[in-house]
This record gives structure tokens, sequence and C-alpha cells, in this order.
């Protein structure tokens, strides 16, 4: 049930970031730079496939340093700090 609360939140993060200024002036860009339907998919296609390669790569990176440093991490997170 953690994993579900954590997609639902990553998703709901995702669309208000979607939502931003920014994003919505590169959409309109591209809808104004290219005629026709198919050529405005395309590049919202390719841009938006950019934005998901990303995320994916920089979640792979952090999936294999928390692997890498694992017996680091634990002794970090039982550091008497971050008790409550």
């Amino acid at each position: 049930m953690e994993f579900f609360g954590l997609l639902t939140l990553g998703f709901f993060l995702g669309m208000s970031h979607a939502m931003e200024a920014d994003h919505l002036a590169a959409v309109s860009s591209l809808w104004r730079a290219h005629h026709g339907r198919r050529r405005i998919m395309q590049s919202t296609f390719y841009w938006s496939a950019g934005h998901a390669l990303t995320m994916l790569v920089f979640a792979a990176y952090c999936c294999y340093r928390a692997l890498i440093y694992q017996p680091e991490m634990k002794r970090c997170w039982n550091w008497p700090l971050w008790r409550w």
C-alpha cells in the first residue's frame, strides 16, 4: 500500500509540475512552430519522451547508488539525530 501512495503522490506532483508556466509556454511554442496535427504530436511526443527518459535515468542512478552504498546508508540512518 505504501508503494501505491508514493506512486499516486508522484503522479500528482508531476501533473502539478506539468501545469507550470514554463512548461505551458514550451508546449504552446511547439504548437505555434509546427503546422499540421501530425507534426505537432510528433514534436510534443519527443519533448515529453525526453522528460521521461531523464527521470528514468535519474531514478536508475539513485537505485544504483543505493545498492552500492547500502551499508553506509544504514550507518547514516542509525545516527542518533535521525531517531525521533
